[in-house]
């Protein structure tokens, strides 16, 4: 039988830090949307870096361990679709369903702690 390995503290899953991803994730959002053709709509509720950083204070290791792990599933989404649009001059169906993705991302990872 193998002993219990913990989770790694959320500030130990990779790098930069929650919060800044998720910055860098609206961020990317906002300028998906634009490619779109849609109006820029704050990533709500995780807009608030300091709401974030409460939540992610308050909630077990591994709710923050979740959330660490929704937000990597975005940043890896958007890097690996970004690019193909800023090089094809942006489908905007194709940045519509990036977007909507995202969207979807943030959603979920806001969820998971609480907000």
């Amino acid at each position: 039988m193998t002993a219990f390995q913990p989770l790694p503290a959320a500030s130990d899953v990779g790098a930069p830090g929650a919060t800044e991803q998720v910055t860098q994730l609206a961020a990317i959002l906002a300028l998906v949307e634009e490619m779109a053709g849609r109006p820029n709509v704050a990533a709500a509720p995780l807009s608030d870096e300091r709401r974030v950083r409460d939540a992610l204070a308050r909630v077990p290791d591994i709710a923050r361990y979740r959330f660490d792990m929704q937000i990597a599933e975005g940043a890896a989404m958007a890097s690996h679709n970004v690019r193909p649009l800023l090089d094809r001059n942006a489908n905007p169906a194709a940045a519509a369903c990036l977007a909507d993705e995202l969207r979807h991302v943030l959603a979920r990872a806001a969820a998971v702690i609480g907000l």
